[in-house]
C-alpha cells in the first residue's frame, strides 16, 4: 500500500505540468496539455497535417521558427525539430508523436467545437480503475479522448541504479552547503548545471548530463531549481532527460522536487528530508491545486478530481484549491471540499 503511494506522490509533481490524464502530449512532440503544448484552446490534440497547414506561410510543406510565432506553438518548436535543422517537418512531428505514443490524425472533433461555442463542458471524474490504457496500439473511444479519460499505457521497468543524485543550478553558498549536507547524508552525488529552465534547449548539455546520470548509476533524482528556474518547461526538459538514460521511453529514475523560496525554508526543507520516515496511508494529507480558467477549461479541475478519488480508497479526504477566472465558478458538482480563489487574489 505505501509503495503504491510513493508512486502517486512522484506522479503529483508532474501532474500539474500536464503529464497525467490524456494530457501527456500535444500530439507534436510535447508532453503537455493541449493547450499549453500547442493543441487547440478547445483541448483537442490537432492533426499533424492540420498543424503544417495551420503554420506553413510560404506553403514549402515544412515549418520554421519565423513562421511558427504564435503562443504556445511558437515554445515547442524546438521540440517538433527533431534532427534540429532549424525547420519542422510533417515526418519529424509524426515520428515524434509516434514515439509518445499519441494519435497522428489528433483528437480535435466537431463536438469539440460545438462545446468551445456553448462555452459549458462537463465535467467528468471518472474512477481511475475505469481508465483505459492507451498506447500507439490500443485506442480510446472518441469520447474517452475529447473527455481526456484516458492514462497512458506503460511497461514495467526496473531502475537498475543505487545511487542518490542532485540536480541543481543554486549558485548561492547558502543553498549549496545545504544541498551538500543531503548529498552526504545520503551517500550521493551533486550535480550542476547552469540553468535547469533552459536545459532542454541544450541539446549537447543533455547529453553530457545524460551520461553523468549514466555513469553515476542513479536510482533516485532529487531536483533542486531556483524559484526563478521553477517553471512547466525545466519539468518538461528534465521528464525528457530521465526517460532517455536508456533506449526505452520509460523513467530511468524516481524523480523529486526541492524547493523553497528562502534560504531559511530551504534549509528546514532538506532537514525534515534527512529525518524523513514514510508515512502510512492513514497519515497523509495529501492537497490538489487546479487552475480553471473558463467555464469550459475543466481538465485541471478533473485531474484533481481523479486524484481525490484514488485518494478516497485509502480513506484519505484531499482538499482541493481552484483558482478560477474572474467570471467564472467552479462546476457545482466539484464544489464538495473545494475551495474557490479568484484568478487576482492567487497572484
Amino acid at each position: 500500500m505505501l509503495g503504491r503511494y510513493r508512486v502517486i506522490a512522484g506522479l503529483i509533481i508532474l501532474v500539474g505540468a500536464g503529464f497525467a490524464l490524456g494530457q501527456q502530449d500535444n500530439g507534436a512532440g510535447d508532453r503537455r496539455s493541449p493547450r499549453q503544448a500547442g493543441g487547440d484552446a478547445r483541448g483537442g490534440i490537432p492533426s499533424v497535417s492540420d498543424l503544417i497547414k495551420r503554420f506553413d506561410k510560404n506553403g514549402d510543406g515544412h515549418l520554421t521558427k519565423d513562421e511558427v510565432t504564435q503562443a504556445p506553438f511558437s515554445r515547442n518548436f524546438t521540440r517538433w525539430d527533431g534532427d534540429q535543422d532549424g525547420t519542422a517537418t510533417e515526418a519529424e512531428i509524426t515520428a515524434f508523436r509516434r514515439k509518445v505514443g499519441m494519435p497522428v490524425e489528433g483528437t480535435a472533433t466537431e463536438a469539440d467545437s460545438a462545446q468551445e461555442r456553448a462555452g459549458t463542458a462537463k465535467l467528468i471524474i471518472p474512477d481511475v480503475s475505469a481508465l483505459p490504457r492507451i498506447d500507439h496500439e490500443t485506442r480510446s473511444a472518441q469520447q474517452g479522448i475529447q473527455d481526456s479519460a484516458f492514462v497512458m499505457k506503460t511497461r514495467p521497468h526496473a531502475v537498475d541504479g543505487d545511487t542518490y543524485v542532485i540536480l541543481t543550478d543554486h549558485t548561492e553558498p547558502g543553498y549549496l552547503q545545504t544541498l551538500q549536507r543531503l548529498a552526504q547524508h545520503r551517500a550521493g552525488v551533486m550535480l550542476r548545471v547552469k540553468d535547469l529552465a533552459l536545459l532542454y534547449k541544450n541539446p549537447n548539455e543533455m547529453t553530457a548530463l545524460r551520461t553523468q546520470l549514466k555513469e553515476a548509476k542513479v536510482r533516485h533524482l532529487a531536483i533542486s531549481p531556483r524559484m526563478e528556474t521553477y517553471r512547466e518547461n525545466m519539468l518538461l526538459g528534465i521528464w525528457e532527460l530521465i526517460s532517455t538514460i536508456d533506449s526505452d521511453p520509460q523513467l530511468d529514475a524516481f524523480p523529486g522536487l526541492l524547493l523553497a523560496s528562502n534560504e531559511e525554508d530551504f534549509a528546514g526543507l532538506i532537514a525534515r528530508s534527512i529525518s524523513h520516515k514514510p508515512l502510512d496511508s492513514h497519515e497523509l494529507r495529501p492537497f490538489a491545486i487546479s487552475q480553471v480558467s473558463s467555464a469550459e477549461k475543466l481538465r485541471s479541475l478533473q485531474k484533481s478530481g481523479i486524484l481525490r478519488k484514488l485518494f478516497a480508497e485509502q480513506d484519505c479526504d484531499t482538499p482541493i484549491l481552484a483558482i478560477y477566472g474572474a467570471r467564472d465558478r467552479c462546476p457545482q458538482t466539484a464544489r464538495r471540499s473545494v475551495l474557490e480563489l479568484p484568478e487576482q487574489e492567487s497572484r
